[in-house]
């Protein structure tokens, strides 16, 4: 899943990215009853910036038909390190 996370960290920035070839790549690794685990870095504070990159790990395992997806606790909030 480290090849999805820089793919929508590409796509996060604007860049375009082969989604089709890479999901076509991983499809077989995975089934309806796989859980991916999204180990992401929220940007502390942030809702918007961190709703949107849920929402694009979400919609990446729509296509790879994933069985469910699990974020970090309080990742849309963005938790503080030290709190």
């Amino acid at each position: 899943m480290q090849e999805i996370t820089g793919l929508i960290n590409l796509e996060l920035k604007g860049e375009t990215v082969d989604k089709k070839a890479t999901i076509d790549r991983l499809k077989h690794l995975v089934n309806k009853d796989t859980i991916a685990l999204a180990q992401v870095d929220p940007i502390v504070g942030d809702i918007e910036y961190n709703y949107n990159k849920a929402k694009l790990y979400i919609e990446w395992a729509n296509e790879l038909k994933l069985g469910a997806i699990v974020f970090p606790e309080l990742f849309l909030m963005g938790y503080p390190v030290f709190d």
